[in-house]
C-alpha cells in the first residue's frame, strides 16, 4: 500500500480484497477518509479511514479501536471493521458512510448568526453523544471537536465523526504524551499543560458552540476571550453557560458533560417560544434542507413545472454560455431512468466530448470533458443489476465534483422527496415554465409557490424562468397564471431550424445569432452566478 498522505488511493483501488475506494472525502494530519464500496455487502457504502499511528502506539490504538467498536448510539458512526498497522505502518478504520454535511459547510450557509431553534438541537445533540462517551469505562475522551467533525444530514440530525485522537482517560497521568486537537478548538491543558480529560470536551464544546453562533474561531481564554463573548449576539443566560465551559482552568469549568447537557436542556426549556420537545432532540423538529454549496463554488438546480418545459434544455444552454465565459463547470443529468443526454451531446463519438477514466460512486453515470465543461451523464448501458440513480451514491457524486460552478438538471422530478433536497439545497434554483398549461399537474403551481417561499425564507436565490416564449393571443394569461412575474423570458426557436440544428449534432449555441439571443435573455442568470463566485469576505 502506498504512503496514504502522500499518494491519495485514486477512484477503483481495493483494500484488504473488500473495500474498493470510490472518492476522497477528506485528509488531515491523522490520516484520509474515503468514501468506499463494501464488495461483500453487495456494494454497501461505507468510509475507510486511512491512518499511520506512531510505533509505540500501535498497541494502544487496536485496544482503542475494539472499544470504539462496541460503541452503539444514534450520534456517533458505526465502526464495522478495523485491521492494524501492516507492513507498511498503516492501519485500516470502516464505519457506516455518514450522509449529509459537516458543520463547517453548515455554518458557511449563514452569513449572519444562525437563529437559536437551528443550533440549539445540535448542541444537545453533541451533549448526548460525548455523555455516552465519557460514561465507558474507561471513560472514552474525543479531544477534537471541530466542525468538521460534526456531520449534520437534511433532518438537522448530528453525528460525531473522526475519534483519530479519542482516547481513555488514563488515571494518575499528569500530562499527555503528545500535543493533541486542533488550535481554536483545543483546550490549553491539551497543549502541553497537563492531561486531557471530560473537561477538556467541556471547552472543545464550548469553542464548538462559540464557532457556531459567532462564525469565527473563540480567541482564547485571556482577554480578547471575555471581549469576544461580550459580544457574541445571544441571550445572556446562554452566554453564561458558554462563558463557564470556555474557562481557562478546568476546575472551574463544568465537572461533567452532563452537568452541560442538564444546563443547556434547561436552557432550552426556558427559552420561550422554544422547548426542548420543538426544538427536536431526535432530529425531527425544525428540519432543514441539506447544502450543496462548496468553498468558492455555487450550484444551481434546474427544475420543470411540467414534462418539457426546458429544465434540460436551459442546463445545457446556461453550461455553454458560462464555459464559453472561461468559467469551469460541471453539469449532471436528473438521477432518471433515461439517457436523454447521451444522444443530445453525442457522447461517445470520435468528435464529442471525451469519456474520462475512473469509477463514479453512481454507478448508472459516466463523466465526459468538453474542454472547461464536465457532463456528468447516465450511461445507456447499464444493465437492471445496476440500481436504479439516487440516494446516498449521487449525493457523493454530487459533493465530489470540483468545478466551481454546478448545474443540477432536476428535469419535471424535482418534487418527490429524495430530489427535493437538491432543489431546496441549492444556491440558486431556477424554475422553467412553458406556456403550456394543459400539461401543468393540478398540484405543481402550488408546489411552486412552496419551494419559492420556501427558499426565500431561507435566504437562498429562486428565479422563475417563462421558456419557450412567443408571440400569441392567451400570452398575458399565460404569465397571469405563474406565482409570480418570471425574471427571464427565454424565446421560443424557430422549431424547423431547431430541428435541424439537432440533427446535425450542434447545440442552440452553436448559431451566432441564437447565441446572442440566448446570452441576452439568460443574462439575469448569468449576473446572479458571477456575482456569487465573487471572493467571500472571511467570517473571521
Amino acid at each position: 500500500m502506498d504512503n496514504p498522505y502522500n499518494n491519495p488511493l485514486q477512484p477503483g483501488v481495493i483494500l484488504s480484497e473488500r473495500y474498493r475506494m470510490l472518492s476522497l472525502l477528506g485528509k488531515g494530519g491523522m490520516g484520509e477518509v474515503y468514501a468506499a464500496e463494501d464488495l461483500r455487502l453487495n456494494g454497501k457504502l461505507c468510509a475507510v479511514k486511512l491512518s499511520r499511528p506512531p510505533l509505540d502506539e500501535r498497541e494502544t490504538e487496536l485496544a482503542e479501536a475494539k472499544v470504539l467498536m462496541r460503541l452503539s448510539h444514534p450520534n456517533l458512526p458505526v465502526i464495522t471493521d478495523y485491521y492494524p498497522p501492516a507492513a507498511d505502518g498503516c492501519a485500516i478504520l470502516v464505519m457506516d458512510y455518514v450522509e449529509g454535511e459537516t458543520l463547517a459547510a453548515w455554518r458557511m450557509q449563514h452569513s449572519t448568526h444562525p437563529p437559536l431553534a437551528q443550533l440549539l438541537p445540535i448542541v444537545l445533540q453533541l451533549c448526548d453523544a460525548l455523555c455516552y462517551l465519557h460514561e465507558q469505562r474507561p471513560a472514552i475522551i474525543h479531544r477534537d471537536l471541530k466542525p468538521a467533525n460534526v456531520m449534520i444530514n437534511a433532518g438537522g440530525h448530528v453525528k460525531l465523526i473522526d475519534f483519530g485522537i479519542a482516547r481513555s482517560y488514563k488515571t494518575g497521568q499528569l500530562q499527555d504524551t503528545i500535543l493533541l486537537g486542533t488550535p481554536g478548538f483545543a483546550a490549553p491543558e491539551q497543549t502541553g499543560m497537563g492531561q486531557s480529560d471530560g473537561r477538556s470536551d467541556v471547552y472543545g464544546l464550548g469553542a464548538l458552540i462559540f464557532y457556531l453562533a459567532a462564525g469565527s474561531l473563540y480567541p482564547g481564554p485571556a482577554s480578547d476571550g471575555a471581549d469576544a463573548l461580550t459580544q457574541l449576539e445571544v441571550p445572556p443566560s446562554f452566554r453564561a453557560i458558554l462563558a463557564q465551559m470556555l474557562e481557562r482552568q478546568p476546575e472551574r469549568r463544568f465537572a461533567s458533560i452532563s452537568q452541560v447537557r442538564q444546563a443547556w436542556r434547561s436552557y432550552a426549556a426556558d427559552a420561550a417560544p422554544l422547548s426542548v420537545e420543538r426544538i427536536g432532540l431526535d432530529g425531527e423538529g425544525d428540519a432543514r434542507r441539506a447544502s450543496y454549496r462548496r468553498p468558492g463554488g455555487i450550484t444551481i438546480a434546474l427544475a420543470s413545472l411540467a414534462p418539457g418545459a426546458g429544465a434540460t434544455f436551459l442546463t445545457l444552454t446556461l453550461a455553454r454560455l458560462l464555459a464559453s465565459e472561461g468559467a469551469a463547470c460541471a453539469a449532471v443529468e436528473a438521477p432518471g431512468t433515461h439517457a436523454e443526454w447521451h444522444g443530445l451531446l453525442h457522447l461517445g463519438g470520435r468528435s464529442g466530448p471525451q469519456l474520462q477514466p475512473g469509477i463514479l460512486p453512481e454507478q448508472r453515470y459516466a463523466c465526459w470533458r468538453e474542454r472547461d465543461l464536465m457532463w456528468y451523464a447516465l450511461r445507456p448501458d447499464t444493465g437492471s443489476d445496476v440500481p436504479p440513480a439516487g440516494g446516498q451514491r449521487f449525493d457523493l457524486m454530487i459533493r465530489g465534483i470540483r468545478e466551481p460552478i454546478t448545474l443540477l438538471d432536476l428535469s419535471n422530478i424535482w418534487s418527490d422527496p429524495e430530489r427535493s433536497a437538491l432543489a431546496h439545497g441549492a444556491d440558486l434554483c431556477l424554475i422553467a415554465v412553458d406556456p403550456w398549461p394543459a400539461k401543468w399537474p393540478s398540484h405543481r403551481l402550488e408546489e411552486v409557490q412552496q419551494l419559492l417561499g420556501s427558499r426565500r425564507s431561507s435566504g437562498r436565490g429562486a428565479m422563475l424562468i417563462a421558456n419557450k416564449d412567443l408571440a400569441f393571443a392567451g400570452r398575458r394569461e399565460w404569465l397571469a397564471m405563474l406565482p409570480e412575474p418570471p425574471a427571464v423570458l427565454v424565446p421560443q426557436l424557430p422549431i424547423e431550424q431547431w430541428a435541424d440544428t439537432l440533427w446535425r449534432g450542434r447545440w442552440a449555441t452553436d448559431q451566432r445569432s441564437w447565441e446572442r439571443q440566448l446570452r441576452q435573455a439568460l443574462q439575469p442568470v448569468l449576473s446572479r452566478v458571477a456575482e456569487a463566485r465573487l471572493p467571500r469576505r472571511s467570517s473571521g
